[in-house]
């Protein structure tokens, strides 16, 4: 009976160290309430940063204020624009379910070009930025 116990307690051990490693120490970025509109302002502010899976391009957004700002490059080169390629106002869209089924805002920007075609569709989740033509997130920050 003690030997069952324990590799029961062993067992449970390993499950709870796993569910932990999936789902992160806490240090994921904080959920913002998708409802309070003047709180996903305020928490896409800054520097943002993605490179396109199904793509050949890196990409770099600023948002200040009620502009964003946009850089590219090819995957393998280096960044040589200091100047951004695109500088638009971007508005928030009401909150919906997206594909993935979580609930989001879109980030709307006001002009179409090539290079927004080309970058495709951002949107805002609970702990952070989404590419909305794939499930995969936009890191915070650039160097």
């Amino acid at each position: 009976m003690k030997h069952l116990t324990k590799n029961l307690l062993i067992k449970t051990f390993i499950a709870v160290f796993f569910i932990f490693l999936a789902y992160g120490s806490g240090d994921s970025e904080p959920e913002v309430n998708l409802n309070n509109q003047q709180e996903v302002i305020n928490y896409v502010q800054g520097r943002w940063q993605f490179t396109k899976y199904s793509g050949s391009f890196d990409y770099r957004i600023l948002i200040e204020g009620n502009k964003i700002s946009i850089w590219s490059k090819l995957k393998n080169s280096s960044w040589k624009n200091n100047e951004p390629e695109e500088v638009n106002n971007y508005s928030l869209s009401d909150v919906f379910s997206n594909i993935d089924n979580r609930e989001c805002r879109s980030i709307g920007i006001d002009n179409t070009s090539l290079l927004l075609n080309s970058m495709g569709g951002l949107q805002v989740v609970g702990n952070g930025i989404m590419h909305s033509g794939a499930s995969y997130f936009v890191n915070k920050g650039w160097e």
